[in-house]
């Protein structure tokens, strides 16, 4: 398990490019393919968001002032490794449900709005947020498939808000683990985010007084 847990986000990778292999040899339809395209980018956003310099993470134990080891830092990865493959191979195991491909677009959306707010949010000197790139292509990607769905009349109305909320679920769920394995509690984040804002300030003024 602590072989997993060390190398999941390779071994995501390693299934990950499996199926899409896979995919090469059998014929795929509409909401396979993009299923596999989300899965792929959904990779690359990983690999840019954990591992670019200044990572992702970097900046949230910087924002709310919680250490995180490089071994809880590599385990992490496990949950999101989880709930990226259940956004992308459900709705390509089940491709007949078509609005299935839904939460995975709306993850994308979210990335990407993410991404850009955590610029401002910490103050960023350069207009990139790591993971930014592939984030943004998430989102390009999404509504290339909502203008699909919705153009050939294949989800209803009410599938968006279905779709938004297994999502919103699902990460909320992955979040939770996520902060758990570095032995916090989730709705402590806010209290611990809100502290060192208050204590970097205090800092900044007392450099800029002295």
């Amino acid at each position: 398990m602590k072989f997993i847990k060390y190398y999941s986000l390779e071994i995501f990778t390693v299934i990950s490019m499996g199926m899409m292999c896979a995919c090469a040899f059998i014929d795929c339809n509409p909401i396979q393919q993009m299923a596999m395209v989300f899965l792929f980018v959904f990779v690359l956003h990983e690999w840019e968001e954990g591992h670019y310099p200044g990572g992702f993470l970097d900046y949230i134990q910087n924002f709310t002032g919680m250490h995180v080891g490089i071994d809880v830092q590599k385990g992490s990865r496990l949950y999101t490794g989880l709930y990226l493959h259940a956004l992308t191979l459900v709705p390509f195991f089940f491709s007949q449900y078509e609005w299935l491909i839904l939460p995975a677009v709306f993850l994308g959306f979210w990335e990407g709005f993410v991404h850009i707010m955590a610029i401002k949010l910490w103050r960023i000197n350069k207009p990139y947020s790591p993971g930014m790139v592939t984030a943004e292509i998430e989102v390009l990607i999404g509504i290339g498939v909502v203008w699909y769905l919705s153009s050939n009349h294949l989800v209803l109305w009410w599938h968006y808000i279905v779709g938004f909320l297994l999502m919103l679920v699902g990460f909320m769920l992955m979040q939770r683990a996520l902060v758990r394995s570095t032995g916090h509690r989730y709705r402590d984040l806010p209290k611990m985010a809100k502290a060192n804002l208050a204590r970097m300030k205090n800092q900044n003024y007392n450099e800029e007084t002295h």
